[in-house]
């Protein structure tokens, strides 16, 4: 799962550290992410890169299920040039 951390349990009963990072950050309380006063904060730059990364992975298996990809409808994330001809051609 492109969500969890490792060492992470789905089945426990602490949060998971994305979906907490997440809220957090949704309300505004980022201080204990910060932990130097300096421009370049070293561990903000670790938790935003591992959010993002997720968040990617998470965006492209998504995208992958879903049938018209599957079925390969869309290639190159596109619709075929003439998208209608072809629905019309399955039906």
């Amino acid at each position: 799962m492109p969500l969890i951390s490792a060492g992470e349990d789905i089945e426990a009963r602490q949060p998971i550290r994305f979906v907490e990072r997440r809220n957090k950050v949704a309300h505004g309380d980022i201080v204990e992410m910060i932990q130097s006063l300096s421009d370049y904060d070293p561990h903000a730059e670790d938790e935003a890169y591992d959010q993002l990364i997720k968040a990617e992975n998470y965006c492209v298996e998504w995208f992958n299920s879903a049938p018209d990809v599957q079925e390969f409808h869309i290639e190159s994330h596109r619709w075929p040039t003439d998208a209608s001809a072809d629905l019309t051609e399955e039906t």
